[in-house]
C-alpha cells in the first residue's frame, strides 16, 4: 500500500505512519576518511540510536580527515601539473633538433648578401661562400676504468688499467639519441663578394672590410669584383 496512505492504530487513536527522510551523504572529509578506513560515528547497538562519541576522539578523527584530504589533493595536483610542466632548464640538445650543414651554410651565405646590399652604394650584392667542412657534433661519453691487479713473481703486485668510452644515450618520445654538447659549424674558408657599386674604391673597401672582419680571413681569403647593374 502507498506509505502516505498507511495509519497505524494507536491508543484507540489513529496516527499516520511517520515516513523517515533518506540520511544525506557525508561532506568531502567524511568520503575521504571512509576512502583511507577511518571510521566515523559507530551505531549503539540494540535501539538504533547513535553514541555520541568522545570529544577528544572527535578531534584526532577530524585531524585524520584533514590530513588525509591533504594528501590526496597533493597527490592529484602532482600528477595534474607533472603532464603540462617541461624541463626546460639544462636541457640538452638531440640529433633531431640540429641544424644540417647545408641549411647553415646556405643560411650564412643568405644575411652575408642582404647586409652587404644594405652598404651605401653597393646596390645589387651576390656572394659565394667556401665552407672547410660539415657541421660537427661533440657528444658526451662516460669514460669506465678498470683497473686489475696480479701478483707478479717476487710478490710484487702489477696493477694494470683499462678505459672505455661509452656515449651518454638519452631517451626522448620513444626513441634513444645521444647527449650533444655543442654543435661546430664549417669553417669559412674564402668569400667572394660581386656587387654592382664595387667598381667605386671607396664602396669596394668597404665591402671587403665588411666580410673580412666578420669572417675574421686572411686578406687573400676574400676577392670583391664589380658586377654589371641589373637592366
Amino acid at each position: 500500500m502507498d506509505t502516505e496512505k498507511n495509519k497505524a492504530s494507536e491508543g484507540g487513536k489513529v496516527v499516520p505512519a511517520v515516513e523517515t527522510a533518506p540520511k544525506k551523504s557525508g561532506g568531502l572529509l567524511d568520503k575521504l576518511t571512509g576512502f583511507f578506513g577511518f571510521g566515523g560515528e559507530k551505531s549503539a547497538g540494540k535501539g538504533g540510536g547513535k553514541a555520541k562519541e568522545d570529544p577528544e576522539k572527535a578531534k584526532r578523527r577530524k585531524r585524520i580527515q584533514i590530513i588525509a584530504a591533504v594528501v590526496l589533493i597533493a597527490i592529484m595536483l602532482i600528477i595534474y601539473f607533472s603532464t603540462f610542466i617541461k624541463t626546460d632548464t639544462a636541457k640538452p640538445k638531440d640529433t633531431a633538433g640540429t641544424v644540417s650543414a647545408a641549411d647553415y651554410c646556405e643560411k650564412t651565405q643568405k644575411d652575408m648578401c642582404e647586409f652587404l646590399s644594405r652598404i651605401k652604394g653597393a646596390g645589387k650584392v651576390t656572394v659565394l661562400i667556401n665552407f672547410e667542412s660539415s657541421t660537427e657534433l661533440v657528444i658526451a661519453y662516460i669514460t669506465n676504468i678498470n683497473t686489475t691487479t696480479n701478483v707478479a713473481d717476487g710478490g710484487k703486485y702489477i696493477e694494470s688499467s683499462q678505459n672505455s668510452q661509452n656515449p651518454v644515450i638519452l631517451t626522448q618520445a620513444g626513441s634513444q639519441i645521444p647527449l650533444i654538447l655543442k654543435e661546430i659549424y664549417p669553417k669559412v674558408k674564402g668569400v667572394i663578394v660581386g656587387a654592382e657599386g664595387a667598381s667605386d674604391v671607396s664602396v669596394k673597401l668597404a665591402l671587403f672590410d665588411a666580410v673580412r672582419t666578420y669572417f675574421k680571413l686572411a686578406a687573400n681569403d676574400v676577392q670583391v669584383y664589380a658586377t654589371d647593374k641589373a637592366r
